[in-house]
């Protein structure tokens, strides 16, 4: 198996099993060096989800990573793809699988989520600007068939 399934399959497992109960609005972030502004070079790749609640009141954060650099941190910034910007919600560990965290987001996070204004990063020693990162934006998932 790939890295790439295997990464994926990890994130997936950690986001079924941290919300198999919840409803709510599912984010994706596909984090790798190509979204850091500036380009860090690194081959490390990621994925990041947020699921807030219907209420929009809280968000579980699940996140995993294959960076094998020391991490000097992770988390959710205010940000568009193109601009740095300052951190909303620090990880208390940048070790992968991260989460799944709480957050009780304010509605200036809400909106900034629902119109892909944040990002998740994680940065290491190599690359204190950042290592990977991407935008979160809504994921759209088809509607299940119906069968009579």
């Amino acid at each position: 198996m790939n890295k790439t399934k295997l990464l994926l399959g990890t994130s997936l497992a950690v986001l079924l099993a941290a919300n198999a109960a919840e409803a709510g609005t599912l984010y994706f972030a596909n984090l790798d060096q190509a979204n850091e502004n500036s380009p860090s070079g690194s081959l490390s790749t990621g994925t990041g989800f947020i699921i807030l609640n219907d209420a929009e009141t809280l968000a579980t954060i699940t996140a995993s990573h294959n960076i094998t650099l020391p991490l000097t941190g992770g988390h959710i910034h205010r940000g568009v793809a193109t601009v740095n910007g300052p951190v909303i919600f620090p990880f208390p560990s940048a070790a992968s699988p991260v989460g799944p965290l709480t957050w009780a987001p304010t509605r200036t996070d809400v909106r900034d989520l629902k119109n892909s204004g944040l990002y998740m990063n994680f940065h290491t020693s190599a690359n204190p600007g950042g290592e990977i990162r991407d935008t979160l934006v809504r994921s759209l998932l088809a509607p299940a068939a119906n069968d009579s």
